[in-house]
């Protein structure tokens, strides 16, 4: 089984798997940094805009801020579906070679 995974590995095809893996990995970082600046900016801005009592000016903010946490979640699934692509990739050249060599 150890000798047929690593030769999925070493197939062109299992290259695909790689490559989202660490578009994953990008996604995942890019999520945490997004995650940071708008926990951050969200907080100082609604500080500032309590001082100034407006309300209409703390509703927009909010609107933006729930809009953008939507989308930060939105941005996480694409990452399970990454991940599935993956496990698919390795998968299908495991089964691959049962078949008789036919690819997929």
């Amino acid at each position: 089984m150890l000798q047929k995974l690593k030769r999925v590995l070493r197939d062109n095809r299992a290259q695909l798997g790689t490559g989202t893996a660490i578009a994953v990995i990008i996604l995942i970082a890019a999520i945490m940094i997004g995650a940071l600046i708008m926990t951050k900016m969200g907080g100082k801005v609604k500080e500032e805009i309590n001082k100034t009592g407006d309300t209409q000016a703390l509703q927009n903010v909010q609107d933006v801020e729930d809009t953008g946490w939507s989308a930060l979640t939105m941005l996480a699934l694409s990452g399970f579906v990454g991940a599935a692509v993956v496990i698919l990739a390795l998968l299908m050249g495991l089964i691959s070679g049962r078949r008789g060599g036919g690819g997929y």
